[in-house]
């Protein structure tokens, strides 16, 4: 394959798994365990995670500058108390993810990670599953808030750090808490996705300090491909937030929790060949 085919495809999976509730590092393991399939570096990384970051940046750039500015809108009338939620639940995800980063390193090598993705993708299916079950019974949608208080906050952000795991997904699993502590199906989006933003700042930032320290250099030949990625993982992932707004609007999740019912078939299957 092609620099340009590779980067290409990165970028669109990178785009729409990264969004879509079906666990982005987890299908990057399955790919790795399976195909031998490896992607070319940290500088890709970088790359695809800034691409996707910016997707959220547009998609959600008059609540970002809500946030910025501490001017409220229609949809956020205290940002700066939002802020503060949003960073409640980051700090507290770090916390939480931050003392077993080793661990975790682990559960993406070897035999063990088409194991572990075997039950994760199942925990995705089951909040899948169980998101669209509350927001299709009638009192769930009546009694419907429109609020985030820090009890809430500290829920969605220690369901997100159990999204560490590869095959967990980060946007369904943070969606399922939202929505069970009462969020409007539109705001436990909303705040899945702002979250995302501080996250992979982090992220960023580590994977740039890991560049720094070591001796990756990104050959000239690859500058082209890489631009392709980027742009492929920001239009993928604009239009993953789109598709998952509109699937979460219709209750719709299961579909994507048959599908990882399948992923978790197979990484099992596999595991045991």
């Amino acid at each position: 394959m092609c620099a340009y085919a590779l980067f290409l495809l990165l970028g669109v999976v990178q785009g729409l798994t990264e969004f879509l509730p079906v666990s982005s590092s987890g299908h990057l393991v399955l790919l790795q365990s399976i195909a031998g399939f490896n992607p070319p570096g940290v500088t890709t990384e970088i790359t695809l995670h800034i691409a996707t970051l910016v997707a959220v940046l547009i998609y959600y750039r008059r609540d970002v500058a809500a946030l910025l500015t501490g001017k409220g809108i229609a949809n956020l009338r205290m940002p700066r108390a939002y802020l503060a939620m949003v960073v409640l639940a980051t700090v507290v995800t770090g916390c939480l993810v931050f003392p077993f980063r080793e661990a975790l390193v682990g559960l993406t090598q070897g035999r063990t990670a088409l194991t572990a993705l075997a039950f994760t993708f199942s925990l995705t299916a089951l909040f899948l599953f169980a998101t669209d079950w509350m927001l299709r019974r009638p009192r769930a949608r009546a009694g419907e808030i429109t609020s985030i208080g820090w009890l809430a906050a500290v829920f969605i952000a220690v369901v997100q750090a159990v999204a560490a795991l590869p095959g967990v997904s980060r946007s369904g699993s943070t969606i399922f808490a939202g929505i069970t502590v009462g969020l409007k199906r539109e705001e436990a989006a909303r705040f899945s996705f702002l979250l995302f933003i501080p996250i992979t700042l982090l992220a960023v930032g580590m994977e740039v300090f890991a560049l720094i320290t070591g001796s990756e250099t990104v050959p000239p030949n690859l500058w082209g491909p890489m631009a392709v990625g980027f742009v492929a993982a920001l239009l993928s992932g604009l239009a993953a937030i789109r598709f998952l707004l509109v699937i979460l609007e219709r209750a719709r999740l299961s579909w994507f929790g048959i599908y990882l019912i399948i992923l978790a078939f197979a990484s099992f299957v596999f595991s045991s060949i």
